[in-house]
């Protein structure tokens, strides 16, 4: 495992993880995401892509998969949300890997980061998310 200081550096070790295990892939991240994500992303020469998000803060998963198929992405990298910054929202996981499946990529051929703010207890408390970085 790996604890951090803060959750920038937090992004950061799961985006040079992912960029180590797909270098040439890229990240694809939601216009509510932290805005450490951006920097890092520029700081570790990936290509990345802001996705829209919907009204409640969620990533747009119409978007997502829409921006993954005319990138014609074979890996890409997904930067996941549980808690906004600002709205606290929680991008469904199991949206995001459903969607992904219907467009033809399969579980061992992307990376989700996840990103946690003010809703560790929920992590916790729930047995749908085993750990933060998910390869």
């Amino acid at each position: 495992g790996y604890v951090t200081n803060g959750g920038t550096e937090g992004n950061m070790f799961g985006c040079y993880l992912a960029r180590e295990l797909f270098p040439d892939s890229t990240l694809y991240y939601s216009k509510d995401t932290h805005y450490s994500v951006g920097k890092i992303a520029k700081l570790l020469q990936m290509k990345s892509c802001v996705i829209e998000s919907l009204d409640n803060g969620e990533i747009d998963y119409d978007d997502l998969t829409h921006k993954i198929k005319t990138n014609k992405e074979s890996h890409p990298i997904i930067f996941a949300n549980i808690g906004t910054t600002m709205t606290g929202a929680i991008d469904d996981i199991e949206m995001i890997q459903k969607r992904l499946a219907q467009i033809g990529i399969m579980r061992r051929d992307y990376y989700l980061l996840l990103t946690i703010l003010k809703h560790l207890p929920l992590l916790m408390a729930s047995t749908r998310f085993v750990c933060l970085v998910i390869k």
